[in-house]
């Protein structure tokens, strides 16, 4: 007797379906504000060591696969558009926060300066780099390519 512990096609119904995939998309971003916060909690701290390498590479996994399907899907996010603006205001928030963070840990505030610029540099460029990629798929999907019978000839 052969058991089907898995099944390729759905036992849901439709509106099951959509209910779990909000409960799926609520656990990831749980786990990944939690692996955030973790992280940013033991940067602090100053207790990052060689052991929290599994709990970053999990986290940068998560966040590049995030923003990958997101691009690749044509989407930017829920609530802002893309825009310089939005990027810019982002790359401050990051690089107050690291700056921030340096000052406290470290008490030494040209330090902290300029790793809060270059972190606010990095950020802006990684999101500008994005957003391009983000319109050019965008436009591909708004926009299919039509192609020519002809050509067929």
């Amino acid at each position: 007797m052969k058991v089907k512990w898995f099944s390729k096609h759905s036992q849901l119904d439709e509106m099951q379906e959509l209910t779990l995939r909000r409960i799926e998309g609520r656990a990831f971003w749980l786990v990944w504000a939690g692996l955030l916060i973790d992280i940013a909690v033991q940067s602090a701290l100053g207790t990052i060591d060689k052991n929290m390498i599994g709990e970053l590479l999990i986290f940068l996994i998560g966040s590049i696969y995030a923003v990958g399907a997101s691009v690749r899907s044509g989407i930017w996010d829920r609530h802002f558009k893309a825009s310089f603006t939005v990027n810019l205001l982002g790359s401050l928030v990051a690089g107050a926060v690291v700056g921030g963070t340096q000052y406290i840990r470290n008490s030494y505030w040209p330090g902290a300066l300029l790793a809060g610029g270059f972190t606010f540099l990095l950020t802006l460029f990684v999101l500008q780099t994005t957003m391009h990629f983000y319109e050019k798929r965008h436009q591909e999907l708004e926009h299919p390519k039509e192609e020519d019978d002809e050509s067929e000839d």
